[in-house]
């Protein structure tokens, strides 16, 4: 019964303490590794001091419905972009199985969304979202009417010397709410699959991190 109890308390001293050990994981030096950098030009802001980070804006999109789309309607989301261009039948089956495996995991969060940006095939909007029985909100098929160096530009920074090699449109981009880039990841690479459920987790988790105050704020 001791020793029972003893599992008990332990358990439950775990579950008490788990939300500041994740915090110290996530926020101190020694552990900055595991968070996500920011990807794209970073200025300064002038009044606060503060590093503004680069947010993705002026994407316009097009729905099944031929109805435009501000890609900016997706803020306040985790949002993974995927790219379609239908040059490789066998690409594009490596990148989807990763999604519906990803879009499983994650459909009842509802502020994780996959959009797909369909490149070559202007009138497949509506078959994609059939093919792949894309019903709710959780994962939509656009279409991407404009000129695919400027969307190229908009979305892929710096990338990791892992993925150099990449076709752009090979890859994952994974956004935080505020519409910052975070992640990249090899689409057609089903390792990546893991890789991409730690990111949308660790971003999560970033909800949860109180923001430091500055000095000069009162306690």
């Amino acid at each position: 019964m001791k020793k029972f109890l003893n599992g008990k308390s332990l358990m439950l001293l775990t579950i008490l303490l788990f939300p500041s050990l994740l915090y110290v994981i996530l926020s101190t030096g020694s552990h900055n590794f595991i968070k996500r950098p920011f990807f794209g030009p970073k200025t300064v802001a002038e009044n606060s001091g503060d590093t503004l980070f680069y947010s993705v804006q002026d994407i316009v999109l097009e729905n099944c419905d031929g109805q435009k789309i501000d890609f900016t309607q997706f803020r306040g989301n985790l949002v993974l972009c995927h790219f379609v261009t239908n040059d490789d039948e066998l690409e594009e089956k490596r990148k989807a199985s990763q999604l519906i495996a990803l879009n499983d995991r994650f459909k009842e969060k509802s502020d994780i969304k996959i959009v797909t940006f369909l490149l070559n095939d202007l009138n497949g909007t509506c078959k994609f979202n059939e093919e792949y029985s894309l019903i709710s909100d959780s994962w939509q098929a656009y279409n991407f009417k404009g000129e695919y160096e400027g969307l190229k530009n908009q979305l892929i920074f710096d990338l990791p010397e892992d993925i150099t090699q990449n076709k752009w449109t090979n890859l994952f981009v994974l956004l935080d709410k505020k519409g910052r880039i975070r992640t990249y990841r090899d689409a057609i690479q089903y390792v990546e699959e893991r890789a991409l459920i730690d990111d949308l987790k660790i971003l999560k988790a970033e909800e949860f991190i109180p923001k430091k105050k500055k000095k000069n704020e009162s306690e």
